[in-house]
């Protein structure tokens, strides 16, 4: 059987910094113990008895077993120094496969074993994104006789719709936004209509695209500014509210230091929504694009990672690329807030997409601000994402 395995440059440069980290993986989330693990730990360990206590099995669930955090959230085996007393006694070999392999993700995709790292750790973030070259992509085919491919079947346009968003990702003529807002229309169209018709559809929206039609529809497009820091600020702070019940504190340590930093951008304008907008886009025309123009490949890192990481398109291709959209919206204010302030570095832009990635993604709810916005506007309500991406 064939085993074709990718491996991006971003996963081979990973390695994990350890007590250097300004943040860690040993909090705020369920540390899963395989059955191999849990028997050595409270069995033949060096700490046996500390086992029995902080490991308990999970019987009926996906893991065998997990670990009951302390009181400040933190694995009970993590050291004052940062640094894991497993790892230090019994070596690498003896951790579970969860510490083992954390930022490090796998995943079968038909008869592809495909490797990435998760945005939630802010080294992944530093070698996923801010490396000009890390999206590119090593293919390895071996025959492994042993080998199960996973059941996985991808659309039919799955090829040439990625071949399109690489292609506007790279096209340096146009903005970020209305490349991202080309390629959106584009599926959007696509996604409309019947299996059947897809190929004309397709043949239609590259015409379009090259003729200036989409163009001309984006620069006519009203941009819904008033109420992009509203919605910006409403998503931080249940972020911050959801973390606070689920009781992570150090999870919110970053977030909140991404939190005073926003809100001390907008303590001028107070409760003035128009004041509020007129600090973002002061940030997004000011040292928000002065960031950006030397680092044009973070944000075409950062949307080739998602359609990877995603296998994008899938099916639901437009409600994919939607979520991403809305995911980039706060992202991007969050950094043009912080350029309202100061000029950005690379520091700003990770703690922005570690500190988010990681509540977002482990934070439990997070708030539909598309549902949220259908009531406002008279428009398709599956345009709204797109109309995120304008600002001016």
């Amino acid at each position: 059987m064939n085993k074709i395995t990718v491996t991006p440059q971003f996963y081979k440069e990973f390695a994990c910094t350890g007590s250097a980290c300004e943040d860690h993986c040993c909090h705020s989330w369920n540390v899963n113990i395989d059955k191999s693990t849990y028997q050595f730990m409270t069995r033949k360990s060096a700490f046996k008895a500390k086992a029995a206590e902080v490991i308990e099995r999970t019987r009926g669930q996906a893991a065998y077993a997990k670990i009951k955090l302390n009181q400040q959230g933190n694995c009970p085996f993590r050291m004052e120094s940062g640094l894991c007393e497993v790892h230090a006694e019994h070596g690498h070999t003896r951790l579970s496969n969860t510490c083992k392999t954390y930022p490090r993700l796998v995943k079968v995709r038909g008869n592809q074993v495909q490797h990435s790292l998760t945005l939630s750790c802010p080294e992944a973030v530093r070698k996923a994104l801010l490396n000009p070259d890390a999206m590119s992509f090593d293919s390895k085919v071996t025959q492994e006789v042993a080998f199960k491919p996973a059941p996985y079947q991808r659309p039919a346009h799955h090829d040439a719709v990625r071949e399109l968003f690489v292609l506007l990702l790279s096209e340096q003529s146009m903005p970020l936004e209305q490349r991202l807002f080309t390629f959106g229309f584009a599926i959007k169209h696509l996604s409309q209509v019947p299996a059947e018709e897809q190929t004309d559809a397709f043949d239609l929206v590259i015409a379009q695209i090259q003729d200036g039609s989409i163009a001309e529809f984006y620069e006519g497009m009203p941009a819904v500014t008033q109420l992009h820091a509203s919605y910006l600020l409403k998503g931080y702070n249940a972020l911050f509210a959801l973390n606070i019940l689920d009781k992570k504190p150090l999870v919110l340590e970053r977030l909140e230091k991404l939190h005073e930093r926003m809100k001390s951008a907008l303590i001028e304008a107070g409760d003035d929504v128009a004041q509020q907008q007129t600090v973002l886009e002061g940030g997004f025309a000011g040292n928000y694009p002065r960031y950006m123009d030397e680092r044009a490949h973070v944000w075409v890192n950062y949307f080739i990672y998602q359609m990877y990481e995603l296998d994008f398109p899938a099916d639901n291709m437009y409600e994919q690329f939607s979520q991403i959209i809305v995911d980039f919206f706060y992202l991007r204010g969050a950094l043009c807030l912080l350029a309202a302030d100061a000029a950005l570095s690379d520091d700003d832009f990770v703690l922005v997409v570690q500190s988010y990635h990681r509540a977002r993604s482990h934070g439990g709810k997070f708030p539909k601000v598309l549902e949220n916005m259908k009531g406002r506007f008279d428009v398709d309500s599956a345009m709204l994402p797109l109309l995120l991406l304008k600002v001016s």
